[in-house]
């Protein structure tokens, strides 16, 4: 109770850190009910793997997988949503593709 009324903010940007689907606020009656959901969300797993490259500059697969933890196959999905969003570009071809951020 010492900082009133930061709670929901803290727990929506944990939430976002940890690219879990951000919880559900419901009034019922007289009740404030709160939905925490342990199910990853896409989106934040799609923006973290697009933040991960424009941090790095350029990335392999390889690299990914290492500093996500996830299989090739997931990581792969998201990053076939940002290159057809035009957000990345993958150059090279098998062990020596890599992804980068498209410039304008």
């Amino acid at each position: 109770m010492e900082e009133l009324g930061t709670g929901i903010k803290r727990i929506i940007s944990l939430f976002s850190e940890q690219s879990l689907k951000q919880p559900v606020f419901k009034e019922q009656g007289r009740y404030f009910i709160v939905i925490l959901s342990q199910e990853k969300s896409n989106l934040g797993l799609t923006e973290k793997i697009y933040n991960i490259i424009l941090e790095k500059k350029q990335i392999k697969m390889s690299q990914l997988i290492d500093v996500i933890d996830l299989h090739k196959n997931t990581i792969l999905y998201h990053l076939n949503i940002l290159i057809e969003s035009n957000k990345i570009i993958r150059k090279g071809k098998g062990k020596n593709t890599f992804y980068i951020i498209r410039t304008k």
